[in-house]
């Protein structure tokens, strides 16, 4: 492992960077004796640094942490403490209020680097609108570009994963996975980025009629795929509730917060989506082969089971929720709101209307392949229109605050040279 360049915290604790974890604790309490403040006259300065000697202490004996502090240093652990276990709603909120609290030219790189990244995304859907449409005389090799660009990188942050040292001197002896089965994560790891690339690769070649191959052997690296993700998930959730079921019979209060039918039904829709893809994808393909005379409505049917399973659950609550409310329940709970849930189902049905659109183009329809996308661009418009408001505003504020700076500063240029002649 390479030298880190953060080193305060180490030089705190009195030990070199790569101190174990045994030697650190010996550190940590020879440290505490020597500074505690009880032995050095329970003065400001006393506490302050023995503070700030436990503070290091909590970070170094922390792997993740310890990390994340020889890569960043502290910046990178304040950083990660503040957003890291956050969810995806509330890291949003976290990002819009650092956002607002940076200076204008902060908000504009921060735009520009997040329309940059929706800009090149972007392009994907609309090289295959653009070809599909006979808009442009691109091959489909062309039309793939943005999706090569990004299996690169995905591929080499893959191989740097895969070629990495393997033991990590910062987890306990204990903690740390056995050779073996790092290399065997790592190889799966490998194999199944190797298959998703193949599949898109596969793909380009079929749709540019490179190669005669049945759909079926097209998209056969994604069947292997899906069935390394169901595989994956059928026995952790297999562990999951083994471990459940012993940990209830051991010690029942231990799980008083979750139920075995919760657990069950979370496993089981873990299943699901993979069941789901999977589905989707062999009904395509029989489609493609004309082995399915069925209409294109009924090859998308995982997909409407997909959207089910994503409006049910909020139906129960609603309806769990407006029944502790009634008079007799004791729960306190919010009242249930019905224009939340309706406003659920209706961002639902936009962020899955393009699907109804795609099945109908496929089915009987004749227009532009890019009204299958509009409801998707409408929505990231309207999540970027702020977004530029709010940088045009402040670099407004910032052009008014610079000409009337130069204004004041030219006006006070005569009275002192004048000043200076005299």
């Amino acid at each position: 492992m390479g030298q880190t360049k953060h080193t305060k915290l180490y030089d705190t604790m009195g030990v070199p960077t790569d101190v174990s974890a045994e030697d650190l604790k010996k550190a940590y309490r020879r440290k505490a004796l020597q500074l505690h403040p009880d032995k050095r006259g329970n003065t400001p300065e006393a506490q302050e640094e023995f503070m700030a000697m436990k503070a290091a202490y909590d970070i170094l004996s922390d792997p993740k942490q310890r990390e994340i502090y020889d890569m960043m240093g502290e910046d990178g652990v304040k950083l990660v403490s503040q957003y890291g276990d956050l969810g995806p709603d509330e890291l949003l909120m976290a990002m819009l209020g650092s956002l607002s609290a940076s200076g204008p030219l902060g908000k504009c790189l921060i735009f520009s680097f997040v329309a940059l990244f929706l800009g090149f995304f972007a392009t994907i859907p609309l090289f295959f609108c653009l070809k599909v449409d006979n808009d442009v005389g691109w091959s489909w090799l062309t039309v793939f570009l943005p999706m090569w660009i990004l299996d690169g990188i995905y591929l080499c942050c893959v191989g740097c994963s895969f070629f990495g040292d393997d033991a990590d001197i910062h987890q306990e002896p204990e903690d740390r996975q056995s050779k073996p089965l790092r290399l065997l994560v790592k190889t799966l790891l490998l194999v199944k980025s190797l298959l998703f690339v193949a599949c898109q690769i596969f793909v380009a070649m079929k749709l540019q009629h490179s190669i005669d191959w049945s759909m079926h052997a097209v998209l056969a690296p994604y069947y292997v795929l899906e069935g390394f993700y169901l595989f994956e998930k059928v026995v952790s959730g297999a562990l999951a509730y083994a471990s459940f079921v012993r940990a209830s019979a051991a010690d029942p209060a231990s799980t008083s917060g979750v139920s075995k039918t919760s657990l069950i039904l979370d496993i089981l829709n873990s299943w699901t989506m993979s069941i789901l893809r999977l589905a989707f994808a062999l009904l395509i393909a029989f489609k493609l082969e004309d082995d399915l005379t069925c209409s294109w409505w009924l090859v998308f049917l995982p997909v409407w089971i997909y959207i089910v399973t994503l409006v049910v659950p909020h139906i129960q609550t609603y309806i769990r929720r407006r029944h502790r409310h009634q008079p007799g329940h004791d729960e306190e709970e919010p009242a249930p709101s019905f224009l939340g849930l309706l406003c659920v189902f209706i961002g639902i049905f936009c962020a899955m209307s393009p699907f109804f659109i795609l099945a109908y183009r496929l089915q009987s329809g004749e227009f532009s392949s890019f009204y299958v996308l509009l409801p998707w661009l409408i929505m990231v418009g309207l999540v970027l229109a702020p977004w530029v408001l709010m940088v045009l505003l402040n670099l407004l504020s910032c052009c008014c605050v610079c000409l009337c700076g130069r204004g004041a500063n030219d006006a006070e240029d005569p009275a002192t040279t004048n000043h200076d002649t005299v």
